[in-house]
């Protein structure tokens, strides 16, 4: 290899690829959810990858269909709530997947053990778990000021 290689003005960057596309996000047919949907989701959530989950698990759902969902089906989560079904397993990985790509946005691409770290299972379940509980309060709290 020529240690000695300068880049030329011809040259462009376009012959080199070092810009690398980070800040889009992907799309999956079957969720029919498009990139800019999820780049909107984005932008509304400019924290934590946590805030990002909720938001992206409310517009998947809608706060009144999310409220009545359950993260998993373990036996402390469905005594609580009966009627309460799981979220589909595309969509919980629908959300995993985002989760690591806007972890990748935040870190940088480069840095996997970063994201997975800032965007594991665990965190993106307790954040859709903490979204699903809140949305209950708020939900029985309005009920009781109706009444």
């Amino acid at each position: 290899m020529n240690s000695n290689h300068t880049v030329s003005k011809e040259e462009t960057p376009a012959d080199f690829d070092t810009d690398l596309d980070v800040a889009a996000f992907t799309e999956d047919p079957e969720i029919g959810m498009s990139s800019k949907q999820i780049e909107k989701i984005h932008a509304a959530s400019p924290k934590h990858v946590a805030q990002f989950v909720q938001n992206l698990a409310v517009t998947l759902y809608g706060a009144d269909e999310l409220r009545t969902r359950t993260v998993t089906t373990k036996e402390t989560c469905t005594k609580k709530n009966k009627n309460s079904k799981p979220i589909s397993p595309a969509k919980m990985n629908f959300i995993y997947r985002k989760a690591l790509e806007r972890a990748a946005m935040d870190v940088g691409s480069i840095n996997f053990a970063e994201q997975q770290f800032v965007a594991n299972k665990t965190v993106v379940n307790r954040a859709i778990a903490e979204k699903i509980s809140n949305l209950r309060k708020a939900y029985k709290l309005s009920l009781s000021k109706n009444v």
